[in-house]
């Protein structure tokens, strides 16, 4: 007799260089997304130019995913609808703490018009390039050798340690390791919503407007102590107080994902390009 594992895939002959394309893929959509000729001008660090005009590189790193998936014909990434609107109600909890942040931002108040309508446009495109590639083409092709734990630890990693390439604009190890522990937790998240939703459109929309909610209130922030900082050549670099503040922030979120992943290999089915693995 013939037992389906649902978590445990085979690749199929045609899929065999599947997890390479996407390790090239990875590389070459990294390099477009941190090479930007465009951006010249602008504010020198990361928050100050996604608030003052299109991020170009964002844009062509997504373009590029999009045309590669349709290249390949791979049919898991997952920009489909959630299969079933039931699935959304997980959403309760990231929704609740969302509406906290928003919260905020209320309080300290919104940038200028012109600064809001460039996050609005650049964290979707930022939310539908990173989850293309990492809960989509990433993920996706983990799965065609792995089960769902480890593809989606391995998804989560690698989408943290690209954060680390953000030194080069932060200038501070501390600060930018405070980011790369902050991202790995929320992409736990995002690719927690990815499994249990089967869709990955609702990790963008959370991804998109849970960076809009942060980077409101760093805008607006700078906006008024900005120019004091740059008169004294910089901040010193921050407390250790003040590198927990991004980890803490997180951390709840970090936690639910543990809950919504703890069952998944029971409440996941393979991707439709891989073929279940079959025990007697």
């Amino acid at each position: 007799m013939t037992q389906v594992i649902a978590d445990a895939p085979v690749a199929r002959p045609r899929f065999r260089f599947r997890l390479l394309i996407a390790a090239v893929a990875l590389v070459a959509w990294t390099l477009i997304t941190v090479f930007d000729p465009l951006r010249a001008g602008r504010a020198a660090t990361i928050v100050g130019s996604l608030a003052e005009g299109p991020a170009w590189s964002i844009l062509f790193a997504g373009v590029f995913l999009v045309i590669l998936m349709l290249a390949c014909r791979w049919r898991d990434i997952g920009l489909n609808l959630p299969p079933t609107l039931r699935s959304l109600k997980l959403l309760w909890f990231p929704a609740i703490y969302l509406l906290l942040f928003f919260a905020l931002d209320a309080l300290v108040g919104p940038p200028p018009l012109i600064q809001v309508g460039f996050l609005v446009l650049n964290t979707a495109l930022a939310a539908f390039s990173e989850e293309l590639m990492f809960r989509g083409v990433m993920y996706g092709a983990l799965r065609t050798r792995l089960g769902i734990w480890p593809s989606a630890i391995i998804a989560t990693l690698l989408f943290g340690a690209v954060h680390a390439l953000n030194i080069g604009v932060i200038g501070d190890i501390g600060t930018t390791g405070a980011q790369v522990v902050a991202a790995t937790m929320s992409g736990l998240l995002f690719i927690a919503i990815r499994v249990r939703t089967d869709s990955l459109v609702p990790g963008m929309v959370y991804h998109a407007l849970w960076d809009l909610s942060t980077l409101l209130a760093v805008v607006k922030v700078l906006s008024g102590d900005g120019a004091a900082a740059a008169g004294n050549g910089g901040a010193a670099s921050p407390s250790p107080v003040m590198l927990l503040l991004p980890i803490l922030f997180v951390l709840p979120n970090f936690i639910y994902a543990l809950v919504l992943l703890r069952r998944a290999g029971r409440v996941a089915s393979p991707p439709s390009d891989v073929a279940p693995a079959a025990a007697s």
